[in-house]
């Protein structure tokens, strides 16, 4: 971690405040179970987005602090879904994650087939068959069906 906030600070000098650098903190903070970090960085990148959404951003915190970080992603999931109904652009690889940690893995499927489908070459596909990911994942026949048309190990 050490490391990792060193390189952080050095890159942020160059390009302060890339969403890249906040995103891969994140991710360290979620494998080291931290959520509550996690939660703040998300906030800290997209509170001016969840606003212009027409949510309350005070509300996602009660929820995340009150009920946790599965009750805030469903509370985010929803807000997005609501966007999405009013034509903003949210990532399919959002809707992957959040649908992923509910255990709805049809749905997390569906938005990742949409992302293959959309690029077949993203750069980020290969991620999805991470340790993580695979282990909750390796019962799905769609899962598995799409690892190989990428080419990726499927044991």
């Amino acid at each position: 971690m050490g490391a990792f906030m060193k390189y952080r600070h050095q890159f942020n000098a160059y390009v302060p405040d890339h969403p890249f650098l906040y995103h891969k903190l994140a991710n360290v903070y979620e494998c080291l179970g931290d959520y509550e970090k996690v939660f703040e960085d998300w906030k800290e990148m997209n509170y001016d987005r969840w606003e212009m959404m027409g949510r309350d951003v005070e509300l996602l915190e009660e929820v995340f602090y009150e009920h946790g970080w599965l009750a805030f992603l469903q509370e985010l999931t929803k807000l997005h879904e609501e966007a999405v109904a009013k034509g903003i652009y949210v990532t399919d690889g959002f809707f992957y994650y959040c649908y992923l940690q509910f255990g709805n893995y049809d749905k997390a499927m569906d938005n990742l087939e949409r992302i293959y489908e959309a690029n077949p070459r993203n750069p980020n596909l290969p991620y999805y068959s991470a340790k993580d990911t695979y282990d909750k994942m390796k019962g799905n026949p769609r899962y598995l069906e799409l690892l190989k048309k990428m080419n990726l190990p499927i044991n």
